[in-house]
């Protein structure tokens, strides 16, 4: 009988209680480390068959042990190693793990275009989180709501956006319903701004003619678009009492990762630099939705569909919201 594949973490020694060994179990996969320096470079740039047997997954630990100084010294030949792996396998996911909140850190990650998958070191849903990843890759990034981070048996709201007109009125029910469930004022503040900015980038800059140019991206904002039943974005919220999530989902698939990463670094770098001076508006609303939103998870399918799914976490208070460290997949199929 072959024995599965691995899970390859690069970085130290998890202990008996690490979330890993219960991630191993749930997928029926050994944990290999590599907590060598070394033996990191050797095996990972060196041969391609250096590797007895090619993994499901990467996780490489960015911040390692935080009682082992070395780790600071060697974060960057880890973050090497992790890029010839990517790029030398860009069907496997290689996720980096660490809990970087600094916007010029998220920035630097972001500038990586070999990185698809930024999940925090601390958080107890860490372990559903690389399940989602795992599962989602597995089956070529299937869509709607991730059923590892939000309960099955969340109450939801799902509106059709037939026009830019709309976005107001869709607004409010979204706010009515986060309302009806209790979410922090604050939070839910921020869940707008997130719904506003996935209504406009779906009406305004998704749709593309048969030729693949832009309909109504240079547009004026303050201009009503009215799109076709078949063309009209789908919005969806739910609520599990503990995450919040919103998606949406265009039918166009004009969305590419090169533009995504373009304008998230963009916005994270502040200043007059980050806005386009364009008919369209800032260009700014994929920013604010990383921005905003506790997780990010874009499922990018060229010229035939583009979702953006946002979660936040409940509870706490606005606090120990905005204190989340930032999760971002981008899954493409």
């Amino acid at each position: 009988m072959t024995e599965p594949a691995p899970i390859l973490l690069i970085g130290p020694q998890p202990s008996s209680d690490d979330p890993i060994h219960r991630l191993s179990a749930a997928l029926g996969s050994p944990v290999e480390v590599i907590d060598d320096p070394t033996d990191r470079v050797r095996r990972l740039i060196g041969a391609p068959g250096a590797l007895a047997r090619r993994p499901r997954l990467v996780i490489v630990d960015l911040d390692g042990d935080p009682g082992d100084p070395s780790w600071s010294r060697h974060q960057a030949s880890l973050e090497v190693c992790a890029s010839a792996w990517a790029r030398a396998h860009t069907d496997l996911p290689v996720v980096l793990l660490g809990d970087r909140r600094g916007r010029e850190e998220l920035q630097a990650l972001l500038r990586r275009d070999w990185v698809s998958h930024i999940v925090p070191r601390s958080p107890p849903e860490r372990l559903d989180e690389l399940l989602m990843i795992v599962r989602r890759r597995e089956a070529r990034a299937p869509e709607g709501m991730p059923a590892e981070l939000i309960g099955q048996a969340a109450g939801g709201l799902s509106l059709v956006v037939r026009s830019s007109g709309q976005k107001d009125s869709a607004l409010g029910e979204i706010g009515a319903f986060m309302e009806r469930c209790g979410v922090q004022a604050r939070v839910a503040q921020a869940a707008c701004v997130v719904a506003d900015e996935m209504i406009i980038n779906a009406v305004y800059n998704a749709p593309t003619g048969t030729d693949g140019a832009p309909l109504y991206r240079s547009r004026d904002r303050r201009e009503v678009v009215e799109l076709t039943e078949a063309d009209a974005p789908r919005l969806t919220c739910a609520c599990d009492g503990t995450r919040l999530a919103l998606s949406i989902r265009d039918r166009f698939g004009s969305l590419t990762p090169e533009v995504l990463r373009a304008a998230m670094v963009r916005g994270l770098e502040g200043g007059q630099d980050q806005i386009e001076q364009k008919q369209g508006g800032a260009g700014l609303g994929l920013y604010f939705i990383l921005q905003s939103a506790t997780k990010v998870i874009y499922t990018l399918k060229p010229g035939r569909a583009t979702e953006v799914v946002a979660l936040f976490a409940l509870g706490g208070g606005f606090r120990a919201f905005a204190a989340q460290p930032k999760s971002f997949h981008i899954f493409t199929g």
